[in-house]
């Protein structure tokens, strides 16, 4: 039996209110050198400039961190096993 695989629309959508939004880091600078600007690139490294301390290593247990949680980044390529059926199938049930 074959079943059809789709993405989210998360990875389908594009743009949003006009403009163009990347997917990925060499996204973004391509986007820029298309606009003749480094607006994304300015907009990365002020995001990666603000969120730098939750990135330094931790000595310590995990569990010993009050609230922590881990947090999906968007700027990364999308593995190609991250898709979905709409339909389920008798076997997986």
């Amino acid at each position: 039996m074959r079943t059809k695989l789709y993405k989210s629309k998360y990875w389908q959508k594009t743009h949003k209110y006009g403009v163009r939004v990347p997917k990925n880091v060499r996204e973004a600078r391509e986007i820029d050198d298309k606009n003749g600007n480094t607006l994304w690139q300015d907009a990365i490294s002020m995001e990666m400039k603000n969120n730098r301390i939750a990135f330094e290593d931790f000595d310590g247990n995990i569990q010993d961190l009050k609230g922590y949680e881990q947090i999906p980044g968007h700027l990364v390529e999308t593995p190609a096993s991250i898709t979905y059926s709409t339909v389920v199938s008798r076997e997986s049930v």
